[in-house]
């Protein structure tokens, strides 16, 4: 406005009058058949020089007067568009649940299967053997099962905290705080589980053979239907890059400003290792994860350290 910038907005945008006809400037196209989700009608749509009222802007975070001024409750154009797609997290939230269920749906149909199915005996029994009495078949499912109680708990808890956030007026100091954390969570949540139950429904379809390609045992028409998560509201590697740009961010904080927040803790954790080793104690686990976390961050520290000193471009540091 006036020269300057004031960030991206959204509005509201008519494409057709009264006679179903399209507005002059307004092209749209239809995506056409999909691998999957062909209930949910896709399309595009081009803009070419189309005015539209003030009034069409979404208006609650900034708005236009009639005398053409532009007032804001924010202090930067970042902030506004920043709440602005605020909701849009909720799609991420959304998919990671979505993924899980899926994960369910398709693990309880091929345990189930494997306790009806025989095939093969001992040459001592003249009964076969259940699909789930062999190791290899149990490999191939219990894992993604216990999966899911993780999941399950990581889900629900990001809900929380996300019903918790759209509770908060925009203006309150913790709604960008929380707005910030849900975003981190969401980014690394929704590519864990879509991956973890694009797998698992893989493994389900083929532990149940010529059964698992059925459309009535649902297995095939998940795998079908939920392909597109893995890009959804974003691609996952992307959303992964989000994640790991705010943990660096936090531990430039921790490092300059001696503040530790909560997505680095463990950095403050300097327990030793639980003495004598038991693998079945829950506090070793979190030791040796905790370990981990710390050596994986001080390497890519060290790695994108070396990259910005080799290059002057941060954008080419950072994708090297």
């Amino acid at each position: 406005m006036f020269g300057e910038d004031k960030g991206v907005h959204m509005f509201i945008v008519a494409l057709r009058n009264q006679n179903g006809k399209l507005y002059k400037g307004v092209t749209v196209s239809d995506c056409g058949a999909k691998f999957g989700l062909n209930a949910i009608d896709n399309g595009r749509m081009w803009f070419d020089n189309v005015k539209i009222p003030r009034e069409m802007l979404l208006n609650k975070y900034a708005d236009v007067t009639k005398d053409g001024e532009y007032v804001t409750q924010f202090d930067s154009a970042q902030r506004v568009f920043t709440t602005s797609i605020g909701s849009l997290v909720g799609g991420r939230v959304t998919i990671s649940k979505i993924s899980l269920q899926c994960m369910k749906v398709g693990l309880e149909t091929a345990i189930r299967y494997s306790y009806q199915r025989r095939q093969f005996s001992s040459p001592s029994s003249q009964m076969e053997n259940k699909l789930i009495d062999y190791p290899i078949h149990q490999r191939r499912l219990f894992p993604y099962l216990a999966s899911t109680y993780v999941f399950n708990e990581i889900s629900y808890s990001i809900i929380a905290e996300y019903r918790e956030f759209l509770e908060l007026d925009p203006s309150d100091p913790k709604s960008e705080i929380m707005s910030k954390n849900i975003h981190f969570l969401s980014s690394l949540a929704k590519p864990l589980c879509s991956w973890e139950m694009a797998k698992s429904l893989r493994s389900c379809r083929e532990c149940c053979g010529g059964q698992g390609i059925g459309s009535v045992n649902r297995i095939a028409v998940l795998i079908q239907d939920t392909e597109s998560f893995l890009t959804f509201e974003g691609d996952n590697y992307i959303l992964l890059q989000q994640a790991t740009r705010q943990i660096l961010k936090d531990y430039h904080i921790f490092k300059t400003q001696s503040m530790c927040s909560d997505r680095i803790s463990f950095l403050n954790n300097s327990k030793k290792m639980p003495s004598p080793v038991d693998l079945l104690d829950k506090n070793f686990h979190i030791w040796a994860f905790e370990q981990r976390e710390r050596l994986l961050l001080n390497k890519s520290v060290e790695l994108i350290t070396i990259s910005l000193t080799e290059s002057t471009d941060a954008f080419e540091a950072w994708n090297k």
